[in-house]
């Protein structure tokens, strides 16, 4: 699902998919942002409506504590982080990405 899903490709995908529900965050291309797209709260309440007992995740340019938080308070089970790992290890390697992911954990406990 992205922030540009209508309603009935969300429900479609939703029903579709098996493990979890991938939720794009974010319109663009991948990569650390400042914030997520004003409409993912929605998109997260429609998404979780849709997915039923499947497992909504959000990503696609989820970097920061504040994104974790955001997505999980819209009704999210989690978050996939990409880009930021791998920007997090080129900067300072697996201590770095440590930071992070513990930064990011700290935001699913709310």
């Amino acid at each position: 699902m992205a922030p540009t899903s209508r309603p009935e490709r969300i429900r479609a995908a939703a029903e579709a998919s098996r493990g979890f529900v991938y939720l794009v965050a974010a319109v663009g291309v991948t990569g650390a942002r400042e914030s997520l797209d004003d409409r993912v709260a929605a998109l997260v309440e429609t998404t979780r409506e849709a997915a039923g007992d499947t497992p909504v995740l959000g990503g696609f340019g989820v970097s920061r504590r504040e994104h974790v938080q955001g997505l999980v308070a819209a009704g999210a089970d989690g978050a996939i982080v990409g880009s930021a790992a791998i920007d997090a290890i080129e900067r300072g390697g697996p201590e770095a990405l440590e930071e992070l992911v513990r930064d990011l954990a700290a935001g699913l406990a709310g």
